[in-house]
């Protein structure tokens, strides 16, 4: 995450911290084994919407999450060396 900081929009400021990379990796690998690829992820940012729904959403700052953890979950996949998810034939199961 360190490596990323300077690209982060939303998690920049605490990056650093050794929490957040823990609490992150859940979500990085249920989406690694639900087999979601970093480019789906980063498509979902890129077209995201304010919902209609009653309730208003804050588009902006949703959007910054989705983009850095698209951005974090890509740098997972090439941590890992996959490029992207793995499939399960590699023994992970899609959701």
């Amino acid at each position: 995450m360190r490596k990323n900081q300077s690209k982060l929009k939303y998690f920049s400021k605490v990056a650093t911290f050794p929490s957040l990379a823990a609490r992150l990796e859940g979500a990085l690998s249920e989406l690694d084994r639900c087999g979601t690829e970093p480019a789906v992820l980063a498509k979902a940012v890129a077209g995201f919407k304010e919902d209609g729904d009653s309730r208003p959403i804050d588009a902006e700052l949703l959007s910054a999450k989705l983009h850095d953890l698209g951005l974090m979950y890509q740098a997972y996949c090439d941590y890992l060396g996959t490029g992207a998810a793995r499939s399960e034939s590699d023994g992970w199961s899609i959701c």
